[in-house]
C-alpha cells in the first residue's frame, strides 16, 4: 500500500533509520532529505521518488536555490534507477545550472558525477568523459574525498565495461582506500563489487564471492535494499561464470525478486537477460523463451541527449511562463481597472508575439529547407567522390593484376627454364616486381573483402603486417551477420587508414582490432600501446587521412571517437555505423 506524502515526510527518520531532526519546518525537512538522500532511497526506493520530488518543488517554491539543486539531483538519480530515462537529464541540467549560478563547487562535482553515469548508459562517451574530467578536477581542488572516490569508481567501471581490467584496478584500489578513510559504508559496498569483478576476471571466484558477501554485510546493516538486490544479481553472475548453474539460477532469481520489490527497472531488465541466456545454454528453452520475452517487454530505448536538453529548455520556459501568469493574476486582483488594462495589454502583446512567432517560424522553415538542400548536395557530392575513388581503385587493381601481373608471370616462367646466372637474377628481380604489384593490388582493393568479408580481410591485413616481425596485430570479432558491402568497405578503409597512422606516428609494438555487432550498430575498435597524443591535432594536420575517415563515416551516419592524451601510453579509436545507415543514405 502506498503511504500518503504527509505521513512519509513526518516519518522520515523511521523510514531511513536515522535520528529525528530537531526543527520540523519545511526547510529542515528538505535539508534532511538532501543530506540523507542515498540512505533514503537505499531503505525505500519507491518512496524516495516522492520525497525528492516534494523536496525539489518545496525548495523552488520558497526560493531555496542550493536545496533545490540538491533535491533535483536526487530526483534525477531515482528517476534514472527507475528507468524513466526521458526525465533524467532535464533534472540534472537544471541542478547544474543552479549550482553554477551559486558557484557551488561541491554541487557541480556531485551532479557531473551523476551525469557521467547517465551519458555512459546512453553510450555518449564524449559527454561522459567531459563530465568526469570536470568533476575530478574540482573534487581535487576542493579536497572532497567522498566525491573524488565516486568519480574514480566511475572511471574504473567504464574501463571494466571495455575489459581493460589492469587499467581499472588502480582506480578501484584508490577508491577502496578513500572509502575506508572516510568511513563511507555505502561507497565501500560499491567498490567491493568492483573488486569482485576484477577477481572474477582472474578466475579467482572464491575471492570474488567473498568480496560480494562483505558488500552484502555492509548493505544489510544500513538497510540498503537496492544494494542487496544488486549484490544478489552479481553473485548469480559470478556463479554463472564459474559454471555453477544451479547456484547461478538461485541467486539471479532471488535478485530479480528483490529488484522488482524496490522498483529497480534497469536491474530487472538486466536479470531477465541473464536468466534467458542461462536457461538457453542449459537446454530449458521454455524458461529461456519466457525470460527473453520479459526482457524484450522491459527493454528501454536509448534516450537522445539533445532531446533531453530541449525538454529541459521547455520545462524552464514553462516554469517561467507559469510565474508570469501567477504575477499577472495577483495584479489583476488589485482593482477592476487594472485588470482590464492588464487584459488589453496582454491581448496586444499576445497578438504581437503571435505575429512575430509566425514570422520566425516561416524564416526558420526557409532556413531549414536551404540547410537540408545544402546538406543533401554535400552528401551526394561526397558519396560520388568516394564511389569514383573506389571505382578507379578497382579498375587499376584489375589492370595491374590481369595485364602487367600476368605478363611478368609469363616472363618469369620463361626465365626459370634457363640456367644462366644473369637470367636467374632477372627472374629474382621480376619476382620482386610481381610481389610489389600484388601488394599494390591489395592496398587498392583486397579481393578477400568482396569474396569473404570484412573479418577475413582484417585478418589478411594483420597477417601481412605481422610478417614484418616489427609489430603484432591481433584481430577479434563478435560479428554474426555480414554487413552490407558499403558498410564493410567503409569500416575497412577507415580501419586501414587509422592503422597506417599508428605505424607512422605511434611507435607501437602491439595493435588490437575488435569488430563488434550489437545495439543496432557495427563497431570497429582499434587500440595500440604506442605513445599518446592530443586528439585535437587531428583537425589541424595537413594530411587527408583524418578527413577521409570523417567523410566516409559521416556518409553512413556513423560516429568516430578517439581517446588518447600526451604522456599516456596507448590510444583507442572507435568507429560505429548504424545497421540502418544505408536506408538513411538512400
Amino acid at each position: 500500500m502506498k503511504l500518503p506524502m504527509h505521513f512519509i515526510i513526518t516519518c522520515l527518520p523511521a523510514i531511513a533509520g536515522l535520528a529525528q531532526p530537531n526543527d520540523t519546518s519545511d526547510f529542515r525537512k528538505v535539508e534532511y532529505i538532501n543530506k540523507n538522500f542515498y540512505k533514503l532511497y537505499s531503505a525505500d526506493f519507491k518512496n524516495a521518488l516522492e520525497l525528492t520530488q516534494w523536496a525539489a518543488q518545496t525548495a523552488q517554491k520558497h526560493g531555496w536555490k542550493e536545496q533545490e539543486a540538491f533535491a533535483l539531483m536526487g530526483w534525477g538519480v531515482v528517476t534514472y534507477l527507475g528507468g524513466d530515462y526521458a526525465n533524467v537529464l532535464p533534472r540534472y541540467l537544471r541542478a547544474l545550472e543552479i549550482f553554477e549560478a551559486l558557484n557551488h563547487k561541491a554541487g557541480i562535482v556531485a551532479v557531473n558525477n551523476e551525469m557521467a553515469v547517465f551519458y555512459h548508459k546512453q553510450n555518449d562517451l564524449t559527454n561522459c568523459f567531459r563530465s568526469l574530467d570536470r568533476a575530478e578536477k574540482l573534487a581535487r581542488e576542493i579536497g572532497d574525498l567522498e566525491k573524488l572516490g565516486t568519480n574514480l569508481g566511475h572511471r574504473g567501471a567504464i574501463l571494466l565495461r571495455r575489459e581493460r581490467y589492469q587499467e581499472a584496478k588502480p582506480y578501484f584500489l584508490e577508491v577502496y582506500d578513500i572509502r575506508k578513510k572516510t568511513n563511507d559504508s555505502v561507497g565501500l559496498g560499491y567498490v567491493l563489487l568492483d573488486l569482485a569483478e576484477l577477481a572474477a576476471h582472474d578466475r579467482d571466484f572464491d575471492q570474488a564471492i567473498l568480496y560480494v558477501d562483505q558488500s552484502s554485510d555492509i548493505r544489510s546493516k544500513i538497510g540498503d535494499r537496492y544494494g542487496l538486490a544488486v549484490n544478489a544479481v552479481t553473485k548469480g553472475e559470478l556463479y554463472k561464470q564459474a559454471d555453477n548453474i544451479p547456484l547461478a539460477i538461485q541467486w539471479l532469481e532471488s535478485g530479480l525478486l528483490q529488484a522488482k520489490e524496490v522498483g529497480f527497472t534497469d536491474l530487472v531488465q538486466h536479470t531477465y537477460k541473464n536468466l534467458a541466456e542461462i536457461y538457453k545454454q542449459n537446454g530449458n528453452f521454455e524458461k529461456a523463451y519466457h525470460y527473453l520475452t520479459e526482457y524484450n517487454l522491459a527493454r528501454d530505448s536509448l534516450f537522445n541527449v539533445e532531446k533531453a536538453k530541449a525538454i529541459s529548455e521547455l520545462q524552464t520556459r514553462y516554469e517561467t511562463e507559469k510565474k508570469e501568469i501567477e504575477l499577472a493574476q495577483q495584479k489583476r486582483a488589485l482593482t477592476q481597472s487594472r485588470w482590464l488594462t492588464a487584459a488589453l495589454a496582454g491581448a496586444l502583446i499576445l497578438v504581437m508575439i503571435t505575429l512575430w512567432s509566425s514570422r520566425q517560424q516561416i524564416l526558420a522553415r526557409q532556413k531549414q529547407r536551404l540547410a537540408m538542400q545544402e546538406k543533401d548536395f554535400q552528401q551526394k557530392l561526397t558519396e560520388s567522390v568516394i564511389n569514383q575513388q573506389e571505382t578507379d581503385r578497382a579498375r587499376l587493381a584489375r589492370d595491374l593484376h590481369d595485364g602487367l601481373g600476368q605478363m611478368i608471370s609469363a616472363v618469369q616462367l620463361c626465365l626459370q627454364q634457363t640456367t644462366k646466372s644473369s637470367y636467374e637474377q632477372a627472374a629474382d628481380l621480376l619476382q620482386q616486381m610481381h610481389r610489389e604489384i600484388r601488394n599494390v593490388v591489395f592496398e587498392l582493393l583486397p579481393r578477400t573483402l568482396s569474396e569473404e568479408g570484412l573479418v577475413a580481410s582484417l585478418h589478411e591485413l594483420a597477417n601481412r603486417l605481422n610478417a614484418s616481425e616489427k609489430i603484432r596485430v591481433n584481430v577479434n570479432s563478435r560479428q554474426h551477420i555480414r554487413p552490407d558491402a558499403r558498410i564493410e568497405l567503409t569500416l575497412y578503409r577507415v580501419g586501414q587508414e587509422w592503422i597506417n597512422n599508428i605505424l607512422k606516428h605511434a611507435r607501437a609494438t602491439v595493435i588490437s582490432v575488435y569488430l563488434n555487432e550489437g545495439d543496432g550498430k557495427y563497431t570497429l575498435t582499434i587500440e595500440d600501446n604506442g605513445q599518446g597524443f592530443d586528439p585535437k591535432i587531428l583537425n589541424t594536420g595537413s594530411g587527408n587521412g583524418w578527413k577521409n575517415i570523417q567523410s566516409r563515416t559521416r556518409l553512413l551516419h556513423g560516429e568516430v571517437f578517439v581517446d588518447s592524451s600526451p604522456g599516456r601510453m596507448g590510444s583507442t579509436f572507435i568507429v560505429s555505423i548504424p545497421q540502418t545507415s544505408l536506408r538513411q543514405v538512400a
